[in-house]
């Protein structure tokens, strides 16, 4: 499984990548084992609890119970420090270029013959 840390507190522009990031997410065969939610003030508290309220009707109690907020101190329990990224004082998974680290990764895939989906 994967550990999502979810830092609320930064605020600015967003990245441009969110919705990569999202596709990759949900095209990757792996199940959350914990998101931690950083950061977040009261009114962003309610707001994500109601999205969890509603979600309850379609998920699995498990799945929801992964879900929790908390502070770093809590995060640096079950995530190595070197695991996290710069800003919070890790080493971003020893990760400097992330492009780099993407364009390695896309090598590794394996290729796939041309024929895979042929009808004959």
């Amino acid at each position: 499984g994967i550990t999502f840390v979810i830092d609320t507190s930064r605020q600015g522009k967003p990245v441009g990548n969110e919705k990569k990031m999202q596709k990759v997410h949900q095209a990757t065969p792996t199940r959350p084992q914990r998101i931690f939610i950083l950061g977040a003030s009261y009114l962003k508290r309610l707001f994500i609890n109601s999205i969890i309220r509603f979600a309850s009707l379609f998920t699995k109690e498990k799945v929801l119970d992964r879900i929790c907020f908390a502070e770093m101190s809590d995060v640096l329990k079950e995530i190595e420090q070197e695991s996290l990224p710069v800003y919070k004082g890790g080493e971003g998974g020893h990760i400097l270029d992330e492009r780099h680290w993407a364009e390695d990764r896309i090598r590794g895939f394996p290729v796939l013959p041309d024929d895979l989906y042929s009808l004959e």
